[in-house]
């Protein structure tokens, strides 16, 4: 079992540095959707709110939010990273909290990623590309 975690821990960092285009399970949770959504209820809220915003919707690139799988604890260094996902279309998402193993975005993304299919699959496996901060309008 030790062995085990150690191989994904290993994985999941090699996920988290890597610039090139890794596949990446990603879901929907209709938590970021939410318009008020409180910023202050997610993994990343002190870095986030210093760009002077407090709910989800005054972010540049809602709803194309959610957790990724290299935010694993609060405030990481990861917070704010933009990912580009690609499955049916390639959409860009601003990570701002936890996504244990797999990307969590809201279902309007999902459904931008899989052409309105997001409730009916569920989860696929797309490709994600960590980009730089400007493809998702922030500057951390």
């Amino acid at each position: 079992m030790k062995f085990t975690a150690i191989i994904s821990t290993l994985a999941l960092a090699s996920f988290t540095l890597a610039q090139t285009p890794q596949n990446a399970i990603v879901t929907f949770d209709t938590f970021y959707d939410m318009t008020l959504g409180f910023l202050g209820d997610t993994a990343c809220a002190i870095l986030i709110q210093k760009l002077g915003v407090s709910a989800f919707d005054q972010l540049p690139n809602f709803p194309f939010i959610g957790g990724a799988p290299a935010i694993q604890a609060e405030n990481s260094t990861f917070c704010g990273t933009c990912w580009e996902l690609a499955f049916v279309d390639s959409i860009f998402v601003s990570a701002m909290d936890q996504g244990p193993g797999e990307f969590r975005i809201s279902l309007e993304a999902m459904n931008a990623l899989t052409d309105n299919q997001a409730v009916s699959l569920g989860k696929v496996v797309a490709t994600a590309t960590q980009v730089g901060v400007s493809a998702c309008g922030l500057g951390l």
